[in-house]
């Protein structure tokens, strides 16, 4: 089954050795939400893979913007002009995860990779298409580093405390069940 989490999970078996940290649904500072953020052990580089499984899903993505307030006045920041545009707030390289039918639907940017979500057996794994380009050589600042592996924690933690909570409410079903 192709989930963004069975998804997400199979991209994190292919980096793990090569990328750390490498975080689903993070949200960089001035970024936006990255289905899964990786850093380059070698490099520092930021890359952000975003997974579109429809082609609208696809299309609406391409209009993301945001209104900021800069240099005293309101702007608005719309996402993959600053990805055209080389911008260093945004990752180093960009990738799509796209289904095989949107795939061959879609137009990938200059900008853009593109891996293809593949299924064979129940096993999920992505084909390399495309490589993405080198946007910039801006190297994530360590402080962003320790954020997100502060932020690893933190699900860590509340993942342990929810994991517990619905343990003890399926043995307390459990028990009321046998009595």
């Amino acid at each position: 089954m192709r989930t963004e989490s069975v998804i997400q999970s199979a991209l994190w078996d292919g980096m793990r050795d090569t990328y750390r940290p490498i975080l689903p649904n993070y949200t960089p500072p001035n970024w936006w939400e990255c289905d899964l953020f990786a850093v380059s052990k070698t490099s520092s580089f930021w890359l952000e893979f975003e997974i579109k499984l429809t082609t609208a899903d696809f299309k609406k993505d391409m209009f993301k913007s945001e209104r900021v307030y800069r240099n005293r006045e309101w702007m608005t920041r719309i996402k993959h002009d600053l990805l055209a545009a080389k911008s260093e707030d945004g990752p180093s390289r960009f990738y799509y995860l796209l289904t095989p039918k949107v795939a061959e639907r879609v137009e990938i940017p200059d900008y853009a990779g593109l891996k293809v979500i593949k299924e064979t057996h129940g096993r999920v794994w992505l084909e390399d298409v495309k490589q993405a380009p080198l946007l910039h050589r801006a190297r994530v600042a360590p402080e962003i580093v320790a954020k997100v592996y502060e932020a690893c924690y933190w699900r860590f933690w509340n993942q342990r405390r929810n994991m517990n909570k619905e343990v003890q409410r399926q043995l307390t079903r459990t028990q009321n069940t046998h009595e």
